[in-house]
């Protein structure tokens, strides 16, 4: 008998799901959207991106990886290490479809949700945009991602 996939593995799997089945919806982003894309690393290893897209443009190239990171089971002494592996992984991808200085590569990661320690949001996302990686909660709502942006923007008073 097969043993059963862990509940975290299952987890990431049905949150890759149903981001893929987002992106995949009519009208959505602009450009060919492939999920699943193989892709070939130079060292000769394989990969697959969770979500591939080409731009309207031929010179965009953007590359998303869905991650079903639950941040608050995280120490916070291991945040940094998880972060740096998904940077790590995402800019292998990224730099396997460099082929010429035309490219205009664009990368993001998809989390399921923000922690509930704003400090380790803040970690995050600071490492994350440090290396050219936009980062998405899927939880947030656009009006939330302004609301949270403008208390942590400093005020003209602070600049």
């Amino acid at each position: 008998m097969k043993n059963p996939e862990p509940a975290c593995l299952i987890t990431g799997k049905e949150f890759q799901e149903l981001i893929q089945r987002e992106w995949l919806v009519p009208g959505g982003a602009e450009g060919e959207i492939k999920c699943e894309r193989r892709v070939d690393h130079a060292n000769g290893r394989r990969g697959r991106m969770d979500i591939f897209i080409k731009g309207p443009d031929s010179d965009l190239l953007t590359v998303v990886e869905i991650k079903a990171t639950n941040w608050d089971r995280i120490s916070p002494g291991n945040v940094r290490r998880n972060v740096r592996s998904h940077v790590r992984q995402v800019w292998r991808y990224v730099n396997s479809l460099i082929v010429s200085d035309d490219i205009t590569p664009c990368a993001g990661i998809i989390y399921p949700a923000l922690p509930s320690d704003q400090s380790i949001t803040k970690l995050i996302e600071t490492m994350l945009g440090e290396e050219g990686i936009q980062v998405i909660w899927h939880s947030e709502t656009v009006d939330e991602l302004k609301s949270r942006m403008a208390r942590t923007r400093p005020s003209p008073k602070q600049q």
